[in-house]
């Protein structure tokens, strides 16, 4: 409906409605501009396809030359007064239809008036007129009347509707949505399935062997949860992470065009033509998904790099009138991001759900009493664990009971023993409470599993000494100190024994005599030596075995 009729006599105003034609084109579109010659079909009634035409236009501009009323035919007669003149029936059928009218006179013309027109084209008389001249005062003849179309209702497409007010803020707001759950959210640590694992049937409280109060916690953090988990986070975080830079690039994108249009419709109406080297398409797809794989990974990043090498090609192909060379970069830059990010971060947690699933599957078989697939779930689930130390462990000590149960005693022993090593206990001290119980936990268990088997064996001695170490685990590591316990009382300084004098001095600033000891001094050099510390009274230690699940109770 915002298209532009061009009604003119090719006789006297071929030159310059070419030149109009060209510059309406430039700022509005070639679909938008229709021209008699260019928008006309042959074997069609000319009186039905200009009817057709102007219908669907919302306005018409009238070329008047200094020969547009005077124009006759061969015999003499006025070509106006014709009913079959061609001008004459494009412009009844716009006054008929009720569509602007818009004079433009060129090479001198003026307006002629009602009196010298037919009674059907007498309403042109009263149209206001645009001077056009062909000469240095064309670009401003040509603004008027550019702007007399655009309070027709005759804009440019972009100005159809800002679609770049929406998409950037959209953008903007999922971006920040993406980040706020991916940073700020709560979510359940790896080492929580992995400890859920050491005992899929045993409470999460109890494996712990602390605390918690928070009732998400307490949930079972089996594979079902991992999805759920999984779910949300790509639904929230993932997802918005993925459209916001799509979005932000997008826009961006339509302000840039919306920019350089204007740009150019302001030098194409002063004469210098439209603006050159507009970006590449495949360039600002490039970044557009580049900057998507940093939270989809290898998912956008392949084809931002295959879209980035087209548009570079492209480019280098004609460099004169296309750019975007730095959006290929930035693009690849961001893809090679994503990737990183994917094999440093989602990589580990794909592989913790496919260990996950294999635990379940070998719980699954075991409880159906088909051992053999459960050893070989296992066996393969160890195999995916060489991210997670901690996972490692308990798919051994998993894998130890199942043979026990089979009768292979002497692999079980060599799991359990592998599943009780503690060259990592001093490191999961210093990690979250979820790690240091899955260490504590499963040496226990390897512990009590290896005192069983030498039992079985009547290897009463190794027996006992496994349950001594199941006993001897110090559980209070990883139990939370009440909040208004008293710090812990300094230890007691020893003595000082002097070689020199077979004496034992008190610590310094305690009361007390000096007595004799019988200590044999060494062959070296004479040091101060200090004596073993007292032993630590039997109230101060743990009880023997399992200890309580719960908050530690007070001390009298």
């Amino acid at each position: 409906m915002s298209r532009v009729f061009v009604s003119y006599r090719r006789k006297d105003t071929a030159d310059i409605v070419g030149r109009l034609f060209d510059r309406l084109t430039g700022c509005f579109g070639r679909d938008r501009i229709l021209l008699d010659v260019d928008a006309l079909m042959a074997g069609e009634s000319y009186r039905e396809q200009i009817r057709r035409l102007i219908d669907n236009c919302r306005v018409v501009l009238a070329v008047v030359g200094s020969e547009w009323l005077t124009a006759a035919t061969a015999d003499g007669q006025r070509r106006l007064d014709d009913p079959d003149d061609q001008l004459r029936i494009e412009l009844e059928a716009a006054f008929a239809t009720g569509r602007r009218v818009i004079p433009i006179l060129v090479h001198g013309a003026s307006l002629p008036i009602a009196a010298e027109l037919p009674p059907s084209l007498a309403p042109l008389a009263a149209c206001a007129p645009v001077s056009v001249e062909s000469g240095s005062g064309f670009p401003a003849d040509f603004q008027v009347l550019l702007d007399r179309l655009h309070a027709a209702g005759v804009a440019p497409p972009d100005k159809a509707f800002p679609w770049q007010a929406v998409l950037l803020p959209l953008g903007g707001l999922l971006l920040l949505a993406g980040l706020v759950v991916c940073l700020g959210r709560p979510s359940t640590s790896a080492f929580t399935y992995i400890l859920q694992q050491v005992a899929p049937g045993t409470p999460l409280a109890e494996l712990r062997q602390f605390a918690d109060d928070d009732p998400q916690r307490a949930l079972p953090a089996d594979g079902r949860a991992f999805d759920r988990e999984g779910a949300t986070l790509c639904g929230l975080g993932l997802l918005p992470l993925a459209l916001g830079p799509m979005l932000l690039v997008w826009g961006k994108r339509r302000c840039c065009l919306q920019k350089e249009r204007l740009a150019s419709d302001r030098f194409y109406a002063q004469g210098s033509g439209r603006l050159p080297t507009p970006k590449s398409g495949k360039s600002l797809a490039s970044l557009a998904l580049g900057l998507a794989s940093l939270a989809c990974g290898p998912l956008t990043a392949v084809p931002a790099l295959v879209l980035g090498g087209l548009a570079w090609r492209e480019i280098l192909q004609h460099p004169s009138w296309i750019r975007g060379r730095s959006l290929i970069v930035f693009g690849a830059l961001a893809s090679v991001a994503g990737l990183a990010l994917f094999g440093l971060w989602q990589l580990p947690l794909l592989d913790l759900r496919r260990w996950i699933q294999g635990m379940e599957r070998a719980e699954a078989s075991r409880l159906a009493g088909d051992l053999s697939a459960a050893d070989a779930a296992l066996s393969a689930a160890l195999e995916l664990a060489t991210g997670y130390p901690e996972a490692s462990r308990v798919a051994l000590l998993r894998r130890a009971a199942v043979r026990q149960q089979q009768g292979r005693d002497d692999e079980a022993l060599a799991d359990a023993e592998l599943a009780a090593r503690a060259e990592d206990a001093s490191a999961a001290t210093t990690g979250l409470p979820e790690r240091l119980a899955i260490v504590r936990e499963a040496q226990r268990r390897a512990h009590g599993l290896r005192a069983a088997i030498f039992e079985a064996q009547g290897r009463a001695a190794e027996a006992a000494r496994e349950r001594d170490a199941a006993s001897a685990e110090p559980w209070r590591l990883f139990r939370p100190e009440p909040a208004d316990a008293p710090p812990p009382a300094p230890p007691a300084a020893a003595p000082i024994v002097d070689p020199s004098t077979s004496t034992v001095k008190p610590p310094h600033g305690a009361a007390g005599r000096t007595c004799r000891a019988t200590a044999t001094p060494s062959r070296g050099p004479q040091r101060r030596r200090r004596a073993a510390p007292p032993a630590a009274s039997d109230s101060s230690r743990h009880a023997a075995g399992r200890p309580t699940v719960g908050r530690p109770q007070a001390a009298g």
